[in-house]
C-alpha cells in the first residue's frame, strides 16, 4: 500500500510540473498559423510541451528560481511560446521549399528528374 501511495505522489509531482506547459501549448493553439493542418498544429503542440519539458526546468535551474509559483509560471511561457516559435518555423520552411530546393540541387548534382 506505501508503494502505491508513493508512486501515486511520484505521478502527481511529474503532472504538477508538466501541466503548466501543457495548458500554454494548448492554449497557444489559438495562434496557430491559418490553415495550418492538423499534422501542423500536433507537431506545433508536440514543439511547445517539449520547450516546457526540457527548456523551462533549464531555465528555472540557470536563473536559480526557487519558487513553485515562478517555476510554473516559467513552464506555461515556455510551453505558450514554445508552440508558436514552432508553429512559424514549420511555416517558414514550407514558404522556402526547402524540400523542392534540395530535390533539384541533388537531381542536377547526380544527374536526376
Amino acid at each position: 500500500m506505501q508503494q502505491q501511495q508513493q508512486e501515486a505522489a511520484a505521478w502527481a509531482a511529474i503532472a504538477s510540473k508538466l501541466a503548466p506547459g501543457v495548458i500554454g501549448a494548448i492554449i497557444a493553439l489559438r495562434w496557430v498559423p491559418a490553415g495550418s493542418s492538423w499534422a501542423d498544429r500536433l507537431t506545433s503542440f508536440a514543439g511547445g510541451c517539449g520547450c516546457a519539458v526540457w527548456a523551462a526546468p533549464a531555465l528555472v535551474e540557470w536563473t536559480d528560481i526557487g519558487s513553485a509559483r515562478i517555476e510554473a509560471a516559467i513552464g506555461f511561457t515556455t510551453g505558450l511560446l514554445g508552440m508558436v516559435i514552432i508553429g512559424e518555423i514549420v511555416s517558414t520552411l514550407r514558404a522556402l521549399q526547402l524540400a523542392e530546393t534540395i530535390r533539384s540541387i541533388l537531381a542536377a548534382r547526380f544527374g536526376g528528374k
